[in-house]
């Protein structure tokens, strides 16, 4: 995905996750939603794949996904080397090589989506931009950010105001107040429940969240240590990813809901530029308890 497209929907993500609802220094995010929207709309958008390839002979990739082709250009510094793109609608793919493209304009459906996803063998890329389809993870933020579920001034990061009913159920399993069951849906779902940022999303004081964090440790759901740059004690138990600057280290469970793959010294693949969401975090937390319970 272009850099152009990412950046916005990273903005976007920040926006509708980690900032008050009704904040009106953002109050141009839907606007800037439809932009990016036209533009995956586009049908001459093409998104790379680029981690991925159909691995097949060039008989049978013209086979799979022809026989409409688009022109490719020689390249510029092998122009004896041909490639053919061969356009299905939803997917171009190249032979003889298997680069593959998608075009977000033409997968609006969930059966498309399925019969792409299942005869291509390029999951994992395709997963990773399903969150900037219609309909996908970006655009069911959007609508909720102005469905007025939670009120103005609170966060969605807060369950108590994003999915009360939730913490209820997590309080009860817990055998805790709704301000515990609520840390731990944090803890569980999200990338960054820092001390610091759980008592903004919260409105917490320093006590009132050392009183919280104490309440869940005793359930024994969590763990506490010290780990370099996670700005927090408590964990969920299991795995522990580290990763570079900018971005925190965090339980690796959370990086297949997150969508992420590290790769090198500071890089990711992921959606967005950092490590977001990539649904609704009503969504998120259900899905956290969801994971934790089975």
């Amino acid at each position: 995905m272009g850099l152009a497209l990412t950046d916005i929907a990273s903005a976007l993500v920040w926006a509708w996750t980690d900032r008050p609802v009704g904040d009106p220094d953002l109050a141009g995010a839907p606007t800037l939603y439809e932009r990016l929207r036209a533009e995956l709309d586009r049908p001459e958008l093409l998104l790379e794949l680029s981690e991925s390839r159909v691995d097949d002979t060039p008989e049978r990739i013209a086979e799979r996904f022809g026989p409409r082709r688009l022109p490719v250009a020689p390249h510029p510094e092998n122009p004896a080397d041909p490639v053919t793109a061969y356009d299905s609608g939803p997917l171009v793919v190249c032979a003889p090589y298997g680069t593959a493209f998608l075009r977000p304009a033409a997968v609006t459906d969930p059966g498309t989506w399925r019969e792409v996803r299942e005869v291509t063998g390029l999951a994992e890329d395709l997963d990773r931009l399903a969150p900037l389809l219609a309909g996908g993870g970006l655009a069911r933020m959007m609508n909720r950010a102005l469905s007025g579920a939670v009120p103005a001034g609170g966060y969605e990061a807060d369950p108590r105001l994003s999915c009360p009913e939730l913490v209820a159920r997590v309080a009860e399993a817990l055998g805790v107040g709704g301000d515990a069951a609520a840390l731990y849906l944090q803890l569980a779902a999200l990338a960054a429940p820092t001390d610091r940022n759980v008592r903004r999303w919260n409105g917490w004081s320093t006590r009132r969240h050392a009183e919280v964090r104490a309440e869940l440790l005793a359930t024994g759901a969590v763990l506490e240590a010290k780990r370099a740059r996670a700005g927090r004690t408590l964990f969920l138990p299991g795995g522990w990813t580290e990763l570079k600057a900018p971005h925190l280290p965090l339980e690796t469970v959370k990086l297949t809901t997150h969508l992420v793959r590290p790769m090198w010294d500071k890089w990711i693949r992921s959606p967005f530029v950092r490590v977001l969401p990539t649904a609704p975090l009503h969504e998120m937390f259900e899905e956290a308890w969801e994971r934790s319970r089975g």
